[in-house]
């Protein structure tokens, strides 16, 4: 015994004929996201280009990086703001980098890393208090 209409059965036909039909057609500026686009437009959407954290955040002022601090490539990373070059010469002096590991250094470059919203690097300082 059926009670309502929604504990039918559905035949897949008549399931396809009761879908809306997708457009290629764009939907007017002023509609949103939330029910009135057509799957074309939640499409596009969908594949919209993500700009990289380095392209978003720049720092300030130029970042002087000391020559002990890694290789050439890796240097000139962090001096132009690269959030994932500062955070690699902080966990170089975290870690030693072949010599006494130094904390205090190391959180002085976690946190130009975290200042430019590099995750990992929030992670790390946020430890370290």
């Amino acid at each position: 015994m059926v009670d309502s209409p929604l504990d039918a059965p559905m035949e897949t036909a008549d399931a396809m004929q009761s879908l809306p039909e997708v457009t290629e057609e764009a939907a007017p500026a002023d509609q949103t996201m939330h029910g009135t686009d057509t799957m074309a437009d939640v499409q596009i959407a969908a594949v919209s280009p993500v700009v990289p954290l380095a392209e978003t955040v720049t720092p300030a002022v130029a970042i002087d990086v000391p020559d002990d601090a890694g290789p050439l490539p890796l240097r000139e990373a962090a001096a132009a703001g690269d959030a994932m070059a500062l955070f690699e010469i902080g966990s170089r002096y975290a870690g030693g980098g072949g010599g006494k590991p130094d904390m205090s250094t190391a959180a002085q470059w976690y946190e130009k890393s975290a200042e430019l919203g590099f995750a990992p690097a929030q992670y790390r300082i946020g430890n370290m208090y």
